[in-house]
């Protein structure tokens, strides 16, 4: 999957940008909402960042999901997406 660097979430152009582990405030990944930016770190490949990705963006789909909510959804519509050729 190639990742485009601008999304369109919710009608809102939402960057994504790919930087080093000490730019990002979680493991992984983090959505700014004030800056409409998703940050991934750049050592993550192939499930992980198709996941990250997903995850990050259901945050910016409604931000005041809690994070538990947040990672069962990215999760489960993940593997739906894989397991019927979509990603």
């Amino acid at each position: 999957m190639t990742i485009p660097k601008q999304l369109k979430i919710g009608g809102i152009l939402v960057d994504v940008k790919f930087v080093d582990d000490e730019d990002i405030n979680k493991d992984c990944g983090e959505a700014n909402f004030k800056t409409n930016t998703i940050k991934i770190s750049n050592r993550l490949n192939g499930n992980n960042l198709e996941l990250t990705l997903l995850h990050e963006m259901i945050h910016h789909i409604d931000p005041a999901m809690s994070e538990s909510r947040v990672e069962l959804y990215s999760r489960a519509l993940y593997q739906a997406l894989k397991d019927n050729n979509f990603i």
